[in-house]
């Protein structure tokens, strides 16, 4: 079977190599401002090395779920999030957010969580993008239409 030292230096690789893999969630912005009625665009940039079979995502608002879709071979299993939410996967690394039309109770924070389970479990976490939703008027939308 191999000499103790040769079994040990296999197990050291192999430790070593399952520590290389990383998964990394980026998302942005950090802060984005808003008119009532209009669309909102969050961007949850997710990377591993090496590349995974299934992702498992979450994107929350102020700690509670707004949905959990996962992607399997570049196809995103859901299409909806939350009131007025809708997902899209743009390969190799994009999952986006879109709420249209905003409304007030849409300020708050929101996170993208990722997680991979094939070929080992990792999780990671964006950082938080704060949503601020502005009242506006109709009036001054018309204005603005101009």
């Amino acid at each position: 079977m191999g000499s103790p030292g040769m079994v040990l230096g296999l197990l050291v690789q192999f430790c070593a190599l399952q520590g290389a893999s990383s998964l990394s969630v980026q998302q942005g912005p950090n802060f984005l401002q808003v008119r009532q009625g209009s669309q909102a665009t969050l961007v949850c940039q997710v990377d591993q090395a090496p590349a995974w079979e299934r992702l498992r995502v979450r994107w929350t608002k102020d700690g509670a779920i707004l949905c959990q879709p996962y992607i399997t071979n570049g196809s995103l299993s859901l299409g909806v999030c939350g009131p007025q939410g809708q997902l899209s996967w743009q390969a190799p690394s994009h999952l986006i957010l879109k709420l249209d039309p905003v409304s007030l109770n849409h300020s708050g924070a929101y996170v993208c969580w990722a997680a991979t389970e094939i070929p080992e479990l990792e999780e990671a976490e964006g950082n938080v993008t704060r949503l601020s939703v502005d009242p506006g008027t109709e009036e001054s939308g018309e204005r603005e239409g101009r």
